[in-house]
């Protein structure tokens, strides 16, 4: 690629449990190895999490509760650009409806499993 397109990401689990690293290709403009490098984490790191966790993830995530220990499941480091606000207000909601899908699915394991 020139210019280079490519965009990565680092972050540990705020639980503890380990650290998530990634490196995106930009083949449709730096724009998207950007937003996958932004977003993409935040979606593996909620499936890594317990089904309590998850709900206190959403609660905290619904409410906008940035202060709140359970509003992001990763620390990030390097992170060099924020996303514009129509773009967030977007993907937030897209995660929400990511968070609700996983944890129904998740509470369903888990009624079944027990």
């Amino acid at each position: 690629n020139n210019p280079i397109e490519d965009a990565h990401s680092e972050a540990v689990l705020t639980n503890g449990s380990g650290y998530l690293f990634g490196i995106y290709d930009g083949h449709g403009g730096a724009a998207c190895g950007q937003v996958t490098a932004k977003r993409l984490q935040n979606y593996v790191a909620a499936g890594l999490l317990s089904t309590q966790d998850l709900e206190r993830h959403i609660e905290a995530v619904k409410s906008e509760n940035l202060a709140s220990e359970h509003f992001s499941p990763l620390a990030t480091f390097n992170e060099n650009f924020e996303l514009v606000q129509d773009l967030r207000a977007i993907y937030q909601r897209s995660y929400l409806e990511y968070l609700n899908r996983l944890y129904s699915e998740t509470s369903r394991k888990d009624r079944t499993a027990g």
